[in-house]
């Protein structure tokens, strides 16, 4: 870091970094949006910017994981506190995920063709780890909650997390299945992954751990 920052300055700027950028990010759009409009609004040399993130992607994954873990959070004390069956608290989870998805412009853009594709190449290996790990993680925790014996119980993290993942991807054929169906098809999907998860596991299932 430049011999003028302090301590404290490096963690001001790097909240200043996400924050400037989450609102840049939100009102121009991912790729309207450049390094110097961000450093710009922060106050620091474009240079400077380097220093706290390898890539203008870089800083729109860091924001895109708080968001996410702001998420978690919420849906963790949904699912601990409600008075409902496990099963139906987790359809009220995806139901509730999937409206927040539907106001939150980052998380909007994450479905735009193309992006997290982008994105993704110009991060690090660790980064990207790093992020599959969060997800894992997050995953494992609500795995914990399945009936014993149940599919989702024995399934392995990651394999629950790509097909948690898929599930998201509906998002980004709302067109081609029809803005009128979209719900009726979503929520199908929600309620048929969500009752296979939780009932008996009847077959060997995929990413088994043994």
């Amino acid at each position: 870091m430049p011999k003028g920052f302090t301590d404290q300055e490096k963690i001001d700027i790097d909240k200043a970094l996400r924050m400037e950028g989450k609102q840049l990010f939100e009102t121009q759009g991912f790729r309207k949006t450049s390094v110097q409009d961000i450093t710009e609004a922060v106050g620091i040399a474009k240079g400077s910017f380097y220093l706290f993130y390898g890539s203008k992607e870089e800083l729109f994954l860091t924001i895109l994981e708080h968001i996410e873990s702001h998420m978690h959070g919420q849906i963790a004390n949904q699912l601990m506190e409600a008075s409902l069956p496990m099963a139906d608290r987790m359809k009220q989870m995806w139901r509730t995920q999937f409206q927040v998805m539907a106001k939150e412009p980052i998380l909007r853009q994450t479905l735009e063709p193309g992006l997290m594709e982008r994105i993704w190449r110009k991060i690090s290996k660790e980064k990207q780890a790093d992020n599959i790990q969060k997800d894992v993680d997050f995953v494992d925790q609500l795995k914990q909650l399945a009936p014993p014996g149940s599919l989702m119980a024995k399934m392995a993290p990651e394999t629950l997390a790509g097909l948690f993942r898929s599930l998201v991807f509906l998002q980004l054929h709302e067109a081609e299945i029809g803005q009128e169906a979209y719900p009726q098809v979503l929520d199908f999907h929600i309620e048929a992954m969500v009752d296979r998860l939780f009932g008996p596991m009847s077959s060997e299932p995929p990413g088994r751990q043994d």
